[in-house]
This record gives C-alpha cells, sequence and structure tokens, in this order.
C-alpha cells in the first residue's frame, strides 16, 4: 500500500514485525489484502527514549494518509482513529475520550515510567469490489512503562473488510477470539443454531446517545458495542402531557 507524505511524496505502509529476532523490525510493508498480525520487541533506555523514539507515540500509527489505489491520480485516504484505549500499571483498560487537540504524547513521568506509551496497534482496511481502499481506521492501546517492562513487546494487527458483503465471510475482532476495542460479531437465533449475516456491519450494537435520539421514531442512530469497554446510552422519550395524564 502507498502512503502519502506531507510534501506529496510517495511512500510504504509499514507493518511493524519480528525480523530473524524478536527485535522489531519497521520497514517491513503490510501487504494489500492479507490480513497480519505480530509481536516484536524494542531495547529501549527510558530516560532517553520515552519523548524521542517515533515508535512509542501513537502519532506514528495514526497521522497517515494512504492513496486508495496506485494510479497516479488516486484520492487520499486519512488513518482514522477509531478509539484509543489506556492500560494501567495492573493491566486494566479503560477507553479514553479525546478531545480536539489533545496531546497523547508519550512523557517521562519518572526516570524508570514513561506514560502513553503505544503497546497495541489494530488497523482495519475496508475496500471496495475494485480493489480500492475506501476507509482505514485504527485502534491503539496505549501503557505505562517501567524499566521492569524491558524490553518493551508491541503488539500489531491488519484486517481488511470489503465495502459491500457479497461472498465476504463475517469477519470477528480477533482470531483466535476477540480483540478490545474492536466489535462483538451477532447473529440471529433459529431452530437451527444462530445465523449469522454476511454483512460485516452486522455487529451487537446499542443505541447511539445523541440529543435528537428519539425512543420511538425511526431512524435510530447505533453505535457497535466493543469488546472489553463498558457503554452507556440511551434515547429521549417523548409524550405529550394529555398521555402523560
Amino acid at each position: 500500500m502507498v502512503t502519502v507524505g506531507r510534501s506529496g511524496q510517495r511512500g510504504t505502509f509499514w507493518m511493524p514485525s519480528a525480523g530473524l529476532t524478536a527485535d522489531c523490525v519497521d520497514s517491513s510493508p503490510a501487504a494489500f489484502l492479507k490480513d497480519q498480525s505480530s509481536r516484536c520487541s524494542r531495547r529501549v533506555v527510558l530516560d532517553q527514549d520515552c519523548r524521542s523514539l517515533p515508535a512509542l507515540s501513537m502519532n506514528t500509527y495514526s497521522d497517515i494518509q494512504l492513496f486508495t489505489g496506485k494510479q497516479i491520480d488516486a484520492a487520499v485516504v486519512p488513518m482514522e482513529v477509531a478509539s484509543v484505549i489506556l492500560q494501567s500499571t495492573d493491566d486494566t483498560q479503560t477507553e479514553l475520550q479525546i478531545s480536539a487537540g489533545e496531546n497523547l504524547s508519550p512523557v517521562l513521568l519518572r526516570p524508570n515510567l514513561c506514560a502513553n506509551v503505544v503497546l497495541k496497534v489494530i488497523y482495519v482496511i475496508k475496500y471496495n469490489p475494485g480493489g480500492e481502499i475506501v476507509n482505514a481506521t485504527v485502534t491503539l492501546v496505549l501503557g505505562f512503562v517501567s524499566n521492569r517492562m524491558l524490553p518493551l513487546e508491541q503488539e500489531f494487527q491488519i484486517t481488511y473488510v470489503q465495502e459491500d458483503g457479497g461472498d465476504v465471510a463475517v469477519r470477528y475482532s480477533g482470531n483466535p477470539g476477540y480483540v478490545v476495542g474492536l466489535p462483538l460479531v451477532s447473529g440471529t437465533k433459529t431452530a437451527d443454531g444462530i445465523a449469522r449475516s454476511i454483512d460485516p456491519r452486522d455487529t451487537l450494537s446499542l443505541l447511539h446517545s445523541a440529543e435528537d435520539q428519539d425512543c420511538l421514531q425511526d431512524p435510530h442512530q447505533r453505535s457497535p458495542v466493543l469488546f472489553g469497554l463498558n457503554s452507556v446510552s440511551g434515547c429521549t422519550l417523548r409524550q405529550s402531557s394529555p398521555i402523560l395524564n
């Protein structure tokens, strides 16, 4: 896949992975339409690398723009941040509500403790039947890293989903098992068991909380239920005074 830099130069979309050793190799290209998952480790000196090493910062994995195809006049698709999850020192995870302009760069809290370090990166690339990229999202898990956790282990995943259902198999949020921050897959109970839709967008969902979300009026806006993340939602029930009396 081809990326575009700030000055318009073309580059390659890299997918870090382990090489001959467990050490991360950042110059490994991501193959189009090939789901990948990798783990690798980095040798880090916290008091020197916490703020300066690009591989620790979420911007390295989110500040990306992809060409929809290899044509010279191909459109550009920005990488959208689907969610950012903060993992505490006791491994509990919480989804962050990010506001515009918020800085989540790594920060050295103590000489032996660095916060907001990228621990896991999950890319989801959506493409159309013509083989062009139509959407790209990334989910990031940030956490705290101390000297006792070194060398730092990072995990990377990339999944491709076709825009239209067609003959595309249903994508789980992980294989095997679910991945924190990605949607749960749902189905309909039948006499023969549970029937799943071939539409990858058909996931377990909740009403999307919004000021204009009426409990009784269609269409209802919905948000997918993400594995490992607690959610609260609701809607507004509007009734006239005579009915209430």
